[in-house]
Formats: C-alpha cells, structure tokens, sequence
C-alpha cells in the first residue's frame, strides 16, 4: 500500500507539472496567434491595396518585362543621344530586318564617332565623304545625334548607285548598315516622318508612356521591398510558434502516461 500511496503523490506532482506546462504553452500560442493575427491583418490590408496591380501572374510576368525594355531603351538613349521613343519606334523594323536597338545604337556611336574624326581633320577621307554627301562636318557637329542620323539617312538615299550607297554607308556606320540599309530606302531616306508616323499611329512608347513605366516600376520595387519587410515582422511570431511546440515535446504528455501506467503495474504486481 505504501507502493500505492507513493505514486499516488507522484500521479498528483506529474498532473500537477502537467497542468502547469499546459498553461505555459497556452500561454504561449495565445501570444503567438495575437501576434500572427496581427502581422496577418496587416499583410492582408497591404495585398488588398496591391490587388489591382497583382491579380494574376501573367500581368506580373509583362509588367516585369515592360519595366526591363523601357530601363534599356532609356539606358540606349543616354549612350546615343537618340530619344528613348525614337528607338520604341525603330525598334520593330529593326527586328524585322535582322537587327535590334543594340546594334542600331552601335551604328550610332560609330557614326558620333566619325563626325567627331572628320571635323577635327584626323581623315580626309572621311570629310570627302561628308563633303560627297553634301553634308558640312561643322554643321553635323552642331546638330543632336538623332538629326545627324536623319540628315545622314537622307543624303544616302539620293545614292542611286546600289554598291556606292553601301560602301558610303558602311564608311559611317560600319558593317552593321547592312540593316540599316532596308529601313533607309524603304522610309525613301525620310526617317524622321518615318518615326513621326510610327509615334503617332500608336506603334512606340512616347516619352510620357517611358517615364511612366519608369515611375510605375520604381513604385512596384518599393512595393515588393515592404512586402519583404513585411514577411520578416512574422519571424517573432514563428519563433513563439516553435517554442511553443518545443515545450510540449520536452513536456511529453505521453511519456508522463507510460511511466503511470508502469508505476501503476508494479504497485497492483506487489500488492
């Protein structure tokens, strides 16, 4: 009986540390679900607000890729001094003939870059061929790269001559006029009403449309950055979360169980 009475003060100090567990861990998620309940309204509040710019992923997937071609076209357009809406609207008969905007804004740096030689009389060569075109070096130099490239493309189209026509164009803009060669005789040398037409008929980005992709994309990286912040403030709680559940596996309801029972067994064996 003495067996009996001993784990009878043993099943009432493991209820006991049971029960005191228990509220620990009570405690605890209760914390933890204030917490997350918390962090989960004001997530929910932040994906509301974004809905309308989110809402599926195909919408995300082009906005991604709008804000990457509008970021090169602006960054081509530093590098050459041609407007950003001027190769929007280069850039798809650039496509169709082999080319691209990269390579079109090499011909222009090249092409920068023989003015420059020519008006400081580093080649005579290459003022004769100005000078051919009817073209005066000092006053290219004072005109903006896109008017030089204009003024030059109309100069090369009254070139009848096929072979004189690629060889004078391939003496400004190097090898990559072979493209540049189809949209020059097929705008008749008139570039510039070319892209006009193109930016009126809706087929480029105009310079409004750029700059408000741009604005609209740094407004989406800051969106995304809070909505990291936003998913760290849910550490604190995970952290309550785990702790909660590590109390109850160090507590172990179950083992406190089986060593009843076992104590149960011996006390009615030896009684």
């Amino acid at each position: 009986m003495s067996d009996i009475a001993e784990l009878t003060v043993r099943i009432k100090a493991d209820a006991a540390q049971l029960s005191a567990e228990m509220k620990k861990v009570q405690t605890t998620v209760d914390q933890a679900s204030k917490g997350m309940s918390s962090s989960l309204g004001g997530l929910k509040s932040q994906l509301l607000s974004l809905a309308p710019a989110i809402s599926a992923a195909a919408f995300v997937s082009f906005a991604k890729g709008a804000f990457q071609a509008a970021d090169r076209l602006n960054d081509l357009s530093q590098r050459t001094g041609i407007a950003a809406s001027t190769l929007s609207a280069l850039n798809i008969p650039l496509l169709q003939g082999g080319s691209n905007v990269e390579e079109f804004s090499a011909s222009i740096n090249r092409m920068n870059n023989m003015i420059g030689e020519a008006a400081k009389g580093g080649s005579q060569e290459l003022f004769n061929t100005f000078d051919k075109l009817g073209l005066s070096v000092q006053k290219l130099m004072q005109l903006s790269p896109e008017d030089q490239f204009y003024a030059i493309s109309q100069s090369l189209n009254s070139i009848k001559n096929q072979a004189e026509f690629t060889n004078t164009g391939m003496a400004i803009f190097g090898r990559s006029f072979s493209s540049l060669a189809p949209l020059i005789r097929g705008a008749n040398g008139d570039l510039s009403g070319f892209v006009d037409t193109a930016k009126k008929a809706g087929k480029a980005l105009s310079e409004e449309d750029l700059k408000r992709i741009d604005e609209f994309g740094d407004a989406w990286t800051q969106v995304v950055e809070e909505l990291k912040l936003a998913f760290t403030a849910f550490t604190p709680v995970l952290e309550k979360v785990l702790l909660a559940f590590q109390a109850l596996r160090d507590l172990n309801p179950v083992n406190i169980g089986m060593k009843v029972g076992k104590a149960l067994g011996h006390a009615f064996i030896e009684a």
